[in-house]
């Protein structure tokens, strides 16, 4: 499938619905070994596929709110 270039800005601005570790940790403003020791304590929730981490939106959110932030995603 090819997108215009139009789709590929336009898919963009949605927000994602999983995220790498690296990804996480541009999204919160944190280092991407902040977001691996928090993996590894269990505080936050992350499927390892590959070499990868990926973390699930939902699980990105309950992470930063039971940091004390607020909500992260308007629909999550």
């Amino acid at each position: 499938m090819t997108y215009t270039e139009g789709e590929i800005l336009e898919n963009k601005r949605h927000v994602k619905d999983i995220y790498s570790a690296k990804e996480a940790a541009d999204f919160l403003g944190c280092h991407r070994e902040t977001i691996r020791r928090a993996i590894r304590s269990g505080e936050l929730k992350a499927a390892k596929i590959g070499k990868v981490f990926r973390i699930s939106k939902e699980d990105l959110n309950e992470y930063y709110q039971a940091k004390g932030g607020g909500k992260l995603f308007k629909n999550g």
